[in-house]
């Protein structure tokens, strides 16, 4: 049940994505695999699951593997059918076929239904059922919800259920716990830690590896380090080591610095040494004084020399590389604006026929930042939309005094714009030439501020989409769910900028950190048609 890398590299084209990733994860281990995104995360899940071949190098899985892909799609015309695995789907076709065929019970038909029986039973069918009913449960599916009526988001966790259903030895999961809801996380953690399967999870989600994971393995600039302890735990590890290293490079910096200038000091002592001076000599013969003082300086050059070559020799151990996602960029001021931002008085919301939140007041001041809680369905992005006239209330008044800066679950305001200039200067006229580039730089975009955004992969997609909110100075931040798809270190980059903006934030989140660290008040809804819960 372990899963091993063997000095594993893989390129596309001419660029390679990693090389000599070698690490393990041991039998019944949970391990985390954090990076950025486009470092090859995924990539190395598919290596895992031998779905493509390394370039170089090996992969081992003692024993069956699943894996989860960031991808969508189903068999099946409810839940329930659209979970169940291929294999138990053929040994339930051939338990059906069986079990017809005794209408004519001759010897060759009892042993046929005989072994249908015993493999559909070896195959987990008679207790598949309930398995699955309390997986999708868990992550608020049910069993006879027809497959064609799903949102995105129901998608994606029938496509987890499905997976989690799949009998294996080891799990490579590719960010899990995009789409759950806080019941959601809970289930699949309590799931994650009960398993005896090993497993290798790819999540941005630091409060879900905090509680799941004994190790974390890290893919950066092509290669993986391994951390030790759940997701704090090894970033305070690595955080540590980084400040040793720092010291050591530090002092061995300025120990060479030091050689370096006594060097060059005895080599410019030798140099003077042998200029002689036949007025310096004294008393001395000429001859002996000439003598002593190229000695004096053969003496010299030779410890110069010597000290150059230790010079050449001393090898500085590496500066730790550091990538704060954070920009110095001449800014103007937050707006001071109106002093109440954003006002809601007996607000209903009613969708589809249900009725999501009645009698509704709210007021969002200046500098005060919301977080919208509750379970998937109860209403967050329809309040979201009401609240910047997408949408309209079935009953109440919304006022909305400030220009929001708004960003959705997946992106779609940056289709309103033809290039990265014009998406960056929308959301800060003010940027300089040279402060283009350097966003650009900085957070891995083409280095050509006409490149078209439509041109962009997905994680590009999300880069800008951060290089935007780092920028803009509205008044008004309006988030829905903006930790999707984003990676741990760009997920820690959003809650620092969040936490220091001095304008108003509305937020809409699953992440329990960022929320934590953000929000200053929350509004949990239940989906039930009430008026929410403030804190």
């Amino acid at each position: 049940m372990s899963l091993q890398f063997h000095a594993v590299a893989k390129r596309y084209g001419g660029t390679t994505i990693f090389s000599g990733v070698s690490f393990t994860v041991g039998a019944g281990h949970k391990v985390a695999l954090i990076g950025p995104n486009g470092g090859g995360k995924s990539t190395l899940l598919r290596l895992a699951a031998g779905l493509e071949p390394p370039d170089a190098g090996g992969v081992t899985a003692a024993g069956s593997v699943a894996l989860l892909e960031q991808v969508t799609g189903s068999e099946g015309r409810d839940a329930l059918a659209a979970v169940t695995p291929p294999l138990l789907r053929r040994a339930a076709a051939q338990l059906a076929a069986a079990q017809l065929a005794l209408v004519d019970p001759t010897p060759d038909n009892l042993l046929r239904h005989a072994e249908a029986e015993e493999h559909y039973r070896v195959s987990g069918g008679y207790e598949f059922e309930t398995r699955a009913e309390t997986v999708l449960n868990g992550l608020g599916l049910k069993g006879a919800r027809v497959v064609d009526g799903l949102s995105g988001g129901q998608a994606r966790r029938l496509h987890l259920a499905r997976q989690l259903l799949t009998p294996a030895e080891i799990y490579l999961l590719d960010e899990p716990t995009n789409h759950l809801d806080a019941q959601g996380l809970e289930w699949l953690a309590g799931w994650v830690r009960s398993s005896p399967a090993t497993m290798l999870i790819v999540s941005h989600d630091r409060a879900f590896l905090d509680t799941t994971v004994s190790a974390v393995a890290e893919l950066e600039r092509g290669a993986v380090h391994v951390w030790p302890g759940n997701y704090s735990e090894a970033m305070r590890v690595k955080e540590a080591e980084r400040d040793n290293q720092l010291r050591l490079h530090q002092t061995q910096v300025r120990a060479k610095r030091k050689l370096e200038l006594e060097a060059a000091r005895v080599a410019s002592r030798s140099r003077s040494a042998d200029k002689f001076d036949h007025r310096r000599a004294g008393n001395q013969a000429l001859i002996l004084a000439k003598a002593k003082a190229e000695n004096v300086s053969r003496t010299l050059a030779r410890r110069a020399k010597a000290m150059e070559a230790r010079v050449e020799k001393f090898e500085v151990a590496g500066k730790p590389f550091e990538d704060r996602r954070t920009f110095e960029i001449p800014l103007p001021d937050v707006p001071y604006g109106p002093t109440d931002v954003l006002q809601l008085q007996e607000v209903e919301v009613r969708r589809e026929g249900r009725t999501l939140v009645t009698g509704l007041n709210l007021t969002l001041r200046r500098g005060e930042k919301l977080a919208l809680l509750g379970p998937n369905g109860s209403g967050k992005t329809s309040l979201l939309e009401v609240a910047l006239g997408s949408l309209r209330p079935t009953a109440g008044s919304v006022t909305l005094n400030a220009e929001p800066f708004v960003v959705t679950q997946h992106g779609t305001e940056l289709d309103e714009y033809d290039t990265l200039e014009t998406a960056l200067r929308a959301a800060q006229p003010e940027l300089r030439r040279q402060d283009l580039y350097y966003l650009l730089a900085r957070m891995g975009l083409p280095n050509d501020p006409q490149a078209r955004v439509a041109t962009l992969s997905g994680g590009e997609r999300t880069r800008l989409a951060l290089a935007r909110l780092t920028v803009t100075r509205a008044p008004l931040l309006v988030l829905d769910e903006p930790t999707n798809h984003l990676d741990i270190r760009m997920v820690e980059a959003l809650e620092e900028l969040l936490v220091d903006y001095p304008g108003a934030v509305l937020l809409a989140s699953h992440d329990r950190r960022l929320v934590a660290a953000v929000a200053s008040r929350t509004l949990t809804l239940d989906g039930e048609g009430g008026d929410g819960v403030t804190r």
